[in-house]
């Protein structure tokens, strides 16, 4: 039967929408792709209407686990900024939990739906980067292997499904250049990885929708820590930043590759805008971060004056907190570096003489440099003499 024109191109369109890549569908778990985009990048920006979108969210869609899923990423890297306690943990614990026994309410709900497998595997990823962020690592291998098939799974039945693509990403190139602290999990796990394959797969995950942004990160972080390739993460973080301008830890991560290439005006700029932000101070492990980037960005501009403020505002967030107790040594050795660097050598001198020598590769720097000034002192000290002697009249 010949099918006239119009109605063949809608039965094509249909069929086109029903078939494509999952990531070009309008919908994902009942919800517009585009409304999840904007509250996600609000959730990374640190928007602050942030959590009346998510309550909208679940308001208009009950029966989605869409805002359960924005909601176990967002706690988990907020308090990841601000840094984990007992409590906290107990509490996102909790919540995570809740959070996967209504993702898999709405997988039996939905056993035909790819994504709503995909909110459970994501849910229990999270879970797993935290047991591995604690160090329990029976837990992290037990809840890793049904997330890791599941993310399989989906990738052999839609090769496009980027968001699947991050964890197997991070698999591979982890399991094939295992840092220390993760060959307990490698032992368990048993796995080969292949870099290159975990590489493309990680660069692909980035045009996903939920894993765009974590896909960059732990990217760049793999590019530090695998490769000690800085500059590849300093691009990485530069895109990230453009994108995600209002986000605290890709800006400090980014200032501080940025001091680290030199580029220490760029850096000093980055540091002292973020220090400037009221909401650094939920987030005590990057205001650290800032502080240190800023002042020795400052050193690197010969900007003395600026850095000693710096190090008056550094230590006095350091000083009350006994978890930084290992900076304030750090600071004192930036005061008198800035002291030196104006010509008052006694006052450097008399610093770097206060350090205790606790910290070995800092007492070494310290010894450096009091047998330097020291030298300089010594010769002020005699072409002083020698003017004193010189300009005596003879009797």
């Amino acid at each position: 039967m010949r099918i006239p024109g119009f109605r063949f191109l809608l039965l094509v369109a249909a069929l086109l929408l029903t078939s494509g890549p999952l990531s070009a569908q309008e919908r994902m778990l009942g919800v517009e792709r585009a409304r999840i985009r904007a509250v996600l990048d609000d959730a990374y920006n640190l928007a602050p209407d942030v959590e009346d979108e998510v309550a909208a969210l679940r308001r208009d869609h009950p029966a989605s686990p869409v805002a359960d899923l924005i909601e176990v990423g967002r706690r988990y890297w907020l308090q990841n900024y601000a840094g984990w306690d007992a409590a906290a943990t107990a509490r996102y614990e909790e919540f995570a939990e809740t959070a996967l026994d209504r993702a898999k309410a709405y997988r039996l709900d939905h056993p035909d739906d790819p994504d709503a497998a995909y909110a459970v595997a994501l849910i229990e990823l999270t879970q797993v980067m935290h047991a591995v962020d604690q160090r329990r690592w029976w837990a992290a291998f037990w809840k890793s292997r049904a997330t890791l098939r599941t993310m399989e799974e989906l990738l052999d039945a839609h090769p496009d499904y980027a968001d699947a693509k991050l964890p197997l990403g991070m698999r591979h190139c982890y399991m094939a250049n295992t840092p220390g602290y993760l060959k307990p999990l490698v032992f368990l796990m048993r796995f080969k990885g292949d870099m290159d394959l975990g590489l493309r797969l990680m660069g692909e995950a980035r045009d996903g929708l939920y894993a765009a942004a974590d896909a960059g990160y732990f990217l760049a972080g793999i590019r530090i820590e695998l490769f000690e390739d800085r500059e590849g993460a300093r691009e990485i973080f530069t895109e990230l930043v453009e994108a995600y301008p209002g986000n605290p830890l890709f800006v400090t991560k980014l200032a501080e590759l940025e001091r680290r290439a030199g580029d220490t005006a760029a850096a000093l700029v980055r540091a002292q805008e973020t220090l400037a932000r009221p909401e650094l101070a939920q987030f005590p492990e990057l205001m650290d971060d800032s502080f240190a980037t800023a002042l020795w960005s400052a050193m690197g501009e010969s900007e003395f004056d600026l850095a000693l403020r710096i190090a008056d505002r550094y230590e006095a967030f350091a000083e009350p907190d006994p978890e930084l107790a290992g900076r304030l040594p750090w600071i004192t050795h930036g005061r008198a570096e800035a002291l030196q660097g104006l010509g008052r050598w006694a006052e450097a001198e008399a610093l770097w003489e206060s350090i205790p020598p606790g910290d070995r590769r800092l007492h070494e720097l310290v010894e450096q440099r009091l047998e330097a000034i020291r030298a300089v002192l010594a010769e002020q000290e005699l072409a002083a003499a020698r003017l004193s002697i010189g300009g005596r009249r003879p009797r």
